[in-house]
């Protein structure tokens, strides 16, 4: 499934939209139909997202940001 993951550097990054102030966390995975919610210009999605293919079995929510499970191998 087609992911936006946030970049390190724009951890808390705040955003003021009509609906909700709000901002970014590293490593969150956004949909994109959540991108297209949030209203992000095409600039913008090239300067705080990474485009990933992720299953979306492998995510976990933790307090409302979902990210990648990150498997361990013995």
């Amino acid at each position: 499934m087609k992911f936006y993951r946030v970049k390190k550097e724009a951890d808390q990054t705040r955003f003021n939209n009509p609906l909700s102030g709000w901002h970014l966390v590293a490593d969150e995975l956004m949909t994109e139909k959540d991108v297209q919610k949030t209203k992000f210009s095409n600039k913008q999605i090239k300067k705080y997202f990474d485009v990933v293919e992720i299953n979306k079995f492998n995510t976990y929510w933790l307090f409302g940001c979902r990210f990648e499970r990150k498997l361990k191998h013995c």
